[in-house]
C-alpha cells in the first residue's frame, strides 16, 4: 500500500491524498469487494475486483485451412468489447477489420484468418475493453501477443555461378517463417564460419542471409547450400547453389585459339599461293619455249595463262 499527496490545481489550500493497493500476483481468492478509507473510517468507498483468466492460443500456418488465434477471457460475465491488431516489425500496429480476410468472434475471443498466406505469419494482439459504455468504469487491457507460426521456407536464392579467380562472390538466400528463421551456410556438406576472406551479412531481414567470399581461389569451387531453421515443423529448408571458379586466363584461351587458327589458315593460304605461282611460272616458260621453235603459223595465237 502506498500513499501519495498532491495539491488541488485550482485550489492550493486543498490537498489530495491517494492510497494505492498493489498486488504483484493475483489469485482467484482475491476476487471480491475491497473498501478504501482515508482519514474518516466511517467513509468507505467499495471497489469490486473480478479475477479473470486470459486463455490464449497460437496457430500453426496451413495454407489450405483457416487460422484460429485465441484470446479468451474466462470468468468475465459483464460487458466487454474485443478488437485485434497485427504487431508490425516497423511502424504502428495494424488494426484488423472484420471482413473477407478476418473474422472476429467476441464470444470465444477468436480471430479467424480465412485465407492465410505466409505474409500473415507473425504476432497478433487482442485489446479487451471492459464496460465500454461506461464513462467511469471503462478501461482497456492488452494481453501479451499470440502468433501465427510457420516453419521455414526458402522463397528465393541465387542461381549457380561461374566466377574467375580473384573475384568477389556473393550468394543470397531469402527465407520466411515465424519465429524468424536463422540461416546457416555449408560448402560440400561442411558448415562455414567467418574467416578473413569469408563473411556473412544481413539480407531480407535474415542476419546471415548473404554469404560473401573475397578474392576467390580455385579451391572455393563446390556446392554451397543455405539452410533456414526454426522450431516449427518441418524445422528447416535448404537451397543448393554450385560455384565454378575459372583461371584468370580462362577467358583468354578461346581468343588465343582463334588467333592460332587464323595464323595457321593464313600460312596454308600463303603456301598454296606460292606453289600455285611457281607452277604457273613453269608452265609459262614451257609455252615460251614452244613458241620459239615453231614460229611458222601466224594464224595461231597463244594466250598466256593467268
Amino acid at each position: 500500500i502506498t500513499t501519495s499527496s498532491s495539491v488541488k490545481p485550482d485550489d492550493p489550500s486543498v490537498t489530495i491524498t491517494t492510497k494505492t493497493l498493489k498486488k504483484n500476483v493475483t489469485v482467484d481468492a482475491d476476487e471480491g469487494t475491497f473498501e478504501c478509507s482515508l482519514n474518516n473510517p466511517t467513509s468507505r468507498s467499495p471497489i469490486d475486483v473480478v479475477i479473470v483468466q486470459i486463455k490464449q492460443k497460437d496457430a500453426i500456418f496451413n495454407a489450405s485451412l483457416p487460422a484460429h488465434l485465441t484470446c479468451y477471457l474466462d470468468g468475465w460475465k459483464y460487458g466487454m468489447e474485443l478488437s485485434w491488431a497485427r504487431v508490425m516489425d516497423k511502424g504502428p500496429d495494424q488494426a484488423l477489420v472484420a471482413g473477407n480476410k478476418y473474422q472476429i468472434i467476441p464470444e470465444n475471443g477468436t480471430l479467424v484468418i480465412n485465407t492465410p498466406t505466409r505474409d500473415d505469419l507473425g504476432e497478433y494482439k487482442c485489446m479487451v475493453t471492459f464496460y465500454p459504455s461506461s464513462t467511469t468504469d471503462k478501461h482497456v487491457i492488452t494481453p501479451k501477443p499470440v502468433a501465427l507460426r510457420g516453419g521455414p521456407v526458402i522463397v528465393s536464392s541465387d542461381n549457380s555461378k561461374n566466377m574467375v579467380e580473384g573475384d568477389k562472390l556473393e550468394l543470397k538466400c531469402k527465407a520466411t517463417g515465424f519465429p524468424k528463421p536463422t540461416m546457416k551456410w555449408y560448402k560440400d556438406g561442411k558448415e562455414l564460419n567467418t574467416t578473413v576472406r569469408l563473411h556473412f551479412s544481413e539480407y531480407e531481414e535474415i542476419t546471415t542471409g548473404k554469404l560473401i567470399i573475397f578474392d576467390l581461389t580455385y579451391d572455393d569451387a563446390g556446392l554451397y547450400s543455405c539452410v533456414a531453421e526454426n522450431n516449427i515443423e518441418p524445422n528447416n529448408a535448404s537451397k543448393v547453389m554450385e560455384l565454378r571458379v575459372k583461371d584468370k586466363l580462362a577467358a583468354l584461351w578461346p581468343f588465343l585459339g582463334i588467333v592460332a587458327e587464323v595464323v595457321v589458315l593464313c600460312v596454308i593460304i600463303l603456301l598454296y599461293e606460292k606453289r600455285r605461282s611457281k607452277k604457273l611460272a613453269e608452265e609459262d616458260e614451257a609455252v615460251d619455249g614452244t613458241d620459239e621453235t615453231t614460229p611458222g603459223d601466224s594464224k595461231e595465237v597463244r594466250h598466256r595463262r593467268t
